[in-house]
């Protein structure tokens, strides 16, 4: 009977890691920090690389100066299990890419080589689109401590301070305590499973206990 009651116990605990919440761990307030290749000014503010790890992806974020290509990398706390990553961008389009490491010296590439997701562009001298814009990737789950973003083109004209630029660079990871915002809720289909698979492991104990 025992080992029956175990079923259940073990049925809810699984449902308990599949129900976990997923924490931006990059954030500076969740002990994340931020260097780059460089940091634009304009008008005496500067965009520092740790404008995008603040919390507030309206604030301006990150900016490159005159140099491309360009990059932006924050270290995490600790090691964590990396399931997405996320990026607020705000404005031109960008080709961009998004490694992971374990310790900043060996990097495996989770978001490949691509555009932004931003539709401002400049075409014959006029700023035409809106800004700006975010996109969530999922990924093969991957222990990290540090996350990069490698920019390698903008659309932003060769006269402007700033080059890349993005607002916020985002690293989601399982992590317990308090419940954080996710990038994706987990699907219908498998909270039902979890409840399906509670309620067997109750009927279970329950059988057991009347044996």
């Amino acid at each position: 009977m025992k080992r029956i009651a175990s079923v259940g116990l073990i049925v809810l605990g699984v449902c308990a890691i599949a129900n976990a919440d997923l924490m931006n761990i990059a954030l500076q307030a969740n002990g994340g920090t931020a260097t780059a290749m460089s940091s634009g000014t304009y008008l005496g503010v500067t965009h520092w690389p740790s404008m995008a790890i603040n919390g507030d992806p309206s604030a301006g974020g990150w900016a490159s100066n005159w140099s491309m290509p360009a990059w932006l990398q924050v270290q995490f706390n600790q090691v964590y299990r990396i399931e997405d990553v996320g990026v607020h961008w705000d404005q031109h389009n960008q080709t961009f890419s998004i490694s992971l490491s374990p310790d900043g010296l060996s990097w495996t590439t989770v978001v490949p080589s691509q555009m932004s997701n931003t539709n401002a562009h400049y075409d014959n001298g006029a700023y035409i689109g809106s800004d700006p814009a975010y996109e969530v990737f999922p990924i093969t789950p991957t222990d990290a401590e540090y996350i990069r973003i490698d920019i390698t083109s903008t659309s932003a004209p060769a006269s402007h301070i700033f080059q890349a630029r993005v607002d916020a660079l985002e690293a989601y990871a399982t992590v317990g305590g308090a419940p954080q915002p996710a990038p994706v809720p987990l699907p219908g289909a498998a909270i039902l499973g979890c409840i399906g698979l509670s309620f067997a492991g109750w009927r279970l104990k329950r059988k057991a206990a009347t044996l």
